[in-house]
């Protein structure tokens, strides 16, 4: 489950608020922008008891909370040092996402990756090459400024006002 405040931080619908489309549009891209969620969908009513009121449905789809994938490649090549040979490779990587690290719709993408390339035109040395990876890539879902650097460069006028609201949306 995502903390409630990360949900409140997308929604820019606010109870008293006269209705605006701009808001409305608002709020669904950014609750879309959470890769947590496989639908969402926003409706509007009219509230029965109080005449020119408009309430709002919102229903979040999860999506699992984690994925797993991976990759499998065979690849070859040609090189010239002397003597034309082919190099022919394997490699293979396996990722694991959590969609909702830390409770906050952020993302969390952990990668192994190994490949070897053999050069069969070589008898004395037919390993070519070994690589091999760990990788990590945590995906925040909203526009953070550390240091404050871009208020900066908007007060000195290096950016354009509406690019420097529009991050804040984000």
């Amino acid at each position: 489950i995502v903390k409630p405040q990360t949900i409140l931080h997308a929604i820019y619908l606010k109870e008293g608020d006269i209705y605006q489309e701009d808001n409305f549009n608002k709020t669904n891209r950014q609750l879309r922008t959470f890769e947590i969620y496989k639908f969402v969908s926003l409706k509007t009513y009219r509230d029965s008891l109080e005449n020119g009121k408009i309430n709002f449905v919102i229903r979040l789809t999860p999506k699992e909370k984690y994925l797993l994938g991976g990759d499998i490649e065979l690849n070859n090549s040609n090189y010239s040092s002397g003597s034309q040979n082919t190099l022919i490779g394997t490699a293979a990587s396996i990722t694991l996402k959590n969609r909702n690290f830390i409770k906050t719709a952020g993302v969390l993408s952990i990668q192994l990756h190994g490949g070897v390339e053999f050069d069969f035109g070589n008898p004395n040395d037919v390993l070519y090459s070994v690589d091999a990876l760990i990788g990590a890539n945590w995906q925040v879902p909203k526009f953070i400024e550390i240091p404050k650097t871009l208020g900066l460069l908007n007060k000195v006028n290096l950016i354009p006002e509406r690019f420097y609201e529009g991050m804040h949306e984000k």
